[in-house]
């Protein structure tokens, strides 16, 4: 798929690589320079964002945790173990395009459809 149709990528993650790109650009608006800006932004690459998500869809347990539940500490140590990346928790919730603002939530678990089981 081309990237002038969406690369992809899930209307979610458009919007949310949309923003970063706006963001981008207030932030040289206002006199940012080159290394900072570079530091808010995100370090996965659309490529390997996919990839990311095909194994978080695979499940916790299917990358050795006891149970199903993807924490931020879980999706960090995983980004690390398959990018050879470091991310901070609050980095990993940027990545995936959680809100900063919901912590009520330590875990999810992503929902099986009927073809998976």
């Amino acid at each position: 798929m081309r990237y002038a149709q969406g690369g992809g990528l899930t209307a979610e993650r458009r919007a949310f690589r949309e923003q970063i790109r706006l963001d981008a650009g207030e932030m040289f608006a206002a006199g940012s320079d080159n290394a900072e800006v570079a530091k808010s932004l995100p370090r996965l690459s659309d490529e390997l964002f996919v990839k990311l998500e095909a194994a978080l869809a695979l499940g916790a347990a299917a990358h050795g945790w006891p149970d199903e539940r993807w924490t931020l500490a879980r999706i960090r140590k995983l980004i690390g173990r398959m990018f050879h990346k470091s991310y901070t928790g609050p980095g990993v919730r940027l990545s995936l395009g959680w809100p900063s603002t919901t912590r009520a939530r330590t875990s999810w678990s992503l929902p099986r459809d009927a073809s998976t089981g």
